[in-house]
């Protein structure tokens, strides 16, 4: 079971979510200004630690802007919220970590609602 957390945007976190794109795709990928972050981190085994340093799994949002009546016909505008990036590290993949991540960033939303 995988750790989710939400955390805020800050240059330590933006590092963070750039360096967890760059060791998935050989990339730097970086969450837009009104992007939500979301961390998974890999459980702990009695350590009593809540939350290691590094997450194997990151996720941002664009949310949808509540004034945005009126979707247009090409998905630019922001009626609808928009899952921006989600990287899973290369060792944890094909472990439904990244279904996980998916499940919790739409449940947070949809409960916004």
């Amino acid at each position: 079971q995988l750790s989710i957390k939400e955390v805020g945007r800050n240059n330590k976190n933006r590092r963070i979510f750039v360096q967890v794109s760059r060791d998935t795709c050989g990339e730097n990928f970086s969450p837009g200004e009104d992007n939500r972050m979301f961390f998974g981190y890999q459980p702990t085994h009695g350590y009593g630690q809540a939350f290691p340093q590094q997450p194997i799994a990151v996720a941002s949002l664009l949310p949808a802007l509540p004034e945005d009546l009126h979707p247009s016909a090409n998905f630019r505008s922001r009626h609808y919220h928009m899952l921006t990036f989600l990287f899973v590290k290369r060792d944890f993949q094909q472990l439904g970590y990244g279904r996980h991540m998916m499940e919790h960033v739409e449940r947070v939303v949809t409960s916004a609602l």
